[in-house]
């Protein structure tokens, strides 16, 4: 709400967020030393990571650029090129493909260098694309191997991951079809929310 409001911003939504989940440790009595430094540690060791992830993106942003891999891509779907749905498809297959094999974050890095200058040749709405990844990615969350949820949930309900996986493939094809398929035939269902921001 506070977003959508204008109040703070998305990284000032988190910081606020931070400080209630503290002060929700700290009605329930959770907090002493060794949950501040735990916290403290977890904190610096995310950041660290973090850090290190967008100093490697940036160098293999820069790599992509030079490489002129996208320009290439460019005149290979330059048959489909005029079929802007058509591509997104193929992209939402290739992704999803990625999301199945690789962690979330690691995908976005290295394919969204490759892949912005593909949709801005399309003139597809920046803002659909991010939601399209974000969408895709979560879809990607429960897909074998490194269905991360998959891994969490057999881990709270002792249930084989196997058998998890067999039922969460199901669901994750479907949501790519149905989920995907909507937000391309009718892109505005995306954007409406943030569009109603700007009125």
């Amino acid at each position: 709400m506070g977003i959508y409001t204008g109040i703070f911003t998305p990284t000032e939504a988190g910081a606020v967020g931070a400080f209630v989940g503290f002060l929700a440790a700290l009605a329930l009595g959770k907090v002493n030393i060794s949950f501040l430094r735990d916290s403290l540690t977890e904190t610096i060791k995310l950041t660290g990571m973090v850090m290190l992830i967008m100093i490697g993106a940036q160098i293999f942003g820069r790599f992509v650029s030079l490489s002129m891999l996208p320009r290439n891509l460019i005149s290979i779907l330059a048959p489909i090129m005029d079929m802007p749905a058509l591509v997104l498809i193929v992209i939402s297959v290739l992704l999803f493909v990625m999301f199945m094999f690789i962690e979330g974050a690691a995908v976005i890095l290295m394919s969204i260098p490759v892949l912005l200058p593909i949709i801005t040749e399309l003139q597809v709405d920046l803002l659909w694309f991010g939601v399209f990844v974000g969408v895709i990615c979560t879809i990607g969350l429960i897909t074998p191997p490194v269905g991360l949820s998959v891994y969490a949930v057999a881990g709270v309900s002792k249930i084989k991951s196997d058998s998890i996986f067999r039922v969460g493939m199901v669901f994750a094809t479907a949501a790519l079809v149905i989920v995907c398929g909507i937000m391309i035939l009718y892109p505005d269902i995306v954007t409406f929310l943030p569009d109603s921001m700007d009125q």
